[in-house]
This record gives C-alpha cells, structure tokens and sequence, in this order.
C-alpha cells in the first residue's frame, strides 16, 4: 500500500472597511506575514473626507499543524515555546486589529490601554516547561510586565497618536507617547484585565501542545478578552502552529478605495430617495463600520 501523501490545508480570510488613517492597525499583521501595505494613493477626494472608506482583504493559507515530538524528546521543550511565541505575537498582532477596527473603543480608556499595552509587551519566553506564558500567579510578573511595556509602550504609542488625530479622535493626546506611564498605570491599578488575556492564553498554548480539542479552543476564543467574540481565529491560529513547527503561510493583502459618491450627486432635492447620511456623503452602506472576519476552512487536497 502507498502511504497517502494528502495534505490539510486551512485558509483564513479577514475582510474590514477602514478609514485610510486605520490601515495602521494593519502594519503589524502585514509585517508578520511578509505582505507589504499597498499605498493607497488612488482616493483622491475621499482621502480627505472623514467619511471615506478603504476595503481590506486578508487571505492567509498553508498546511494544517503536524504533531510535537513526544514530551520526553530533547527538541520538545525548544519546540513549545516557539509555538507558545508565535501563539502570543499573532494575538499581540491581531487583537488591536480587529478590536480598533471600531474607533468608538478608543473611548474606553481602561480596555484600549488594556489592547495597547497587550500588542507591546514582549512576548513571554519559556526556559522551562512550568510556564509557557506569563504565570498570573507569579509575584515577578507584574514587574516583568512593568519593565517591558516601560521599554516598548513608547514606540508603540508613536504610531497610534497620529492615527486617532488624522482620525479626528479628540482624546488621541492620551495615547501620545509621552503619556505612556498612564497607560502603564492602567495595568498596575486593573490588572486582572491584562491577566484575563494571560490566563486565555495559556489555556490555548495548553490545546495547541496536547489534544488540540476545537471545541475547547473555539470555547476560549469566544471570551477572549472583554467577553467578545473572536473565534474566527482559530484557522489563523493553527496556522501560526504550523509554521512554528517548519511550515510556511502564504499572506495575500488587498486594499482598494471604496467607491464615494459626491454629496453634490447625492442631493436630497435632486433624488427624494436618497437618505440624510447619502446627502452628508456617506452612502448608507458605509454609515456605520462594517467588520467581518470569517474562519477559515480546512480542504483536503
């Protein structure tokens, strides 16, 4: 008998509409994957207009995970903590993404400096096999995460600052780098909030080194963090498995301008049809946010 060379790929497909200024959010994505952002240099009118709109496309695809060497294998334990880094760095990645995709959760300071501080902190590297990520019951924990956001915070403020002002987002002074020690201060007076997101992912980077249950990793992703939903995460997270474990990712990023009417096309004495949001030069499509991502689906081929 030959043995069946078949191979499970999964794809993970996100799809959002943006403000210009928010493809920012979409920096540290594309650099993980190796997609260059396509400047968006063909909105002419709409790049000014608060209104305007940009559809992003995301398509990631590769091969299912494989299995770990047993846990009693030399290479086990340097092969658990990359799959526990690249776990940690793909939430750092996206949760800001798709949490920010509404700017509305900027006004929320304690759950926005909560996301900030999440994307800049250093990833967690095990030495051991008694934490793979940072341990909630650790007393040098909050040091540790103390130190690394006062090192990286910063950096991370600078590119968030500009996108709230060009987004016209008055309190976008509070996440001026120079106000980062507020934002730290967020995590030593509500800690349990940063601790939520550590206690979720160890229970995945726990899944993903043992049975792998999909119920049980969609059951986490559904209360990821402020009892939000982001279970379309799981292809993407297996995904990131597999690559820490010799595979590859192919990325595939789009962005193209949505199509703006003029508010001179869209008089209301002109077309009595047309809706108070078309004649301020919104279509009515475009009101409101539009956020849809979808999981990916795992073929045979």
């Amino acid at each position: 008998m030959v043995p069946s060379t078949r191979s499970r790929m999964i794809t993970f497909t996100h799809t959002t509409t943006l403000a210009p200024a928010q493809l920012a959010l979409l920096e540290p994505v594309a650099a993980r994957y190796g997609a260059a952002l396509t400047e968006v240099s063909s909105l002419s009118g709409a790049a000014i207009n608060p209104a305007s709109r940009v559809q992003v496309a995301i398509s990631l695809k590769g091969d299912a995970p494989g299995p770990l060497p047993a846990s009693n294998h030399p290479d086990y334990l340097r092969t658990a903590a990359r799959v526990s880094v690249a776990l940690q760095e793909a939430l750092r990645a996206w949760l800001p993404c798709l949490w920010f995709a509404d700017v509305a959760r900027f006004s929320d300071f304690d759950l926005a400096a909560t996301v900030v501080n999440y994307a800049a902190l250093r990833p967690f590297t095990p030495k051991t096999k008694a934490s793979y990520v940072f341990d909630v019951l650790d007393s040098d924990t909050p040091r540790a995460v103390t130190f690394s956001l006062q090192r990286n915070l910063p950096a991370k403020l600078s590119g968030i600052e500009p996108m709230l002002r060009a987004l016209g987002f008055e309190p976008a002074v509070q996440f001026a780098p120079r106000r980062a020690e507020r934002l730290i201060a967020t995590f030593k007076r509500k800690p349990q909030l940063l601790y939520s997101l550590f206690v979720a992912e160890r229970e995945l980077v726990e899944q993903y080194l043992g049975r792998r249950d999909a119920k049980l990793i969609g059951r986490r992703l559904k209360r990821l963090f402020a009892a939000k939903d982001f279970s379309m995460l799981e292809p993407l997270l297996a995904l990131e498995v597999a690559r820490a474990l010799g595979g590859t990712i192919s990325a595939e990023i789009t962005i193209s301008p949505e199509i703006f009417v003029t508010p001179a096309a869209l008089a209301p004495h002109d077309n009595p049809s047309v809706s108070p949001a078309d004649a301020a030069g919104v279509p009515a499509a475009l009101a409101y946010l539009n956020l849809e991502s979808r999981g990916g689906r795992e073929d045979r081929a």
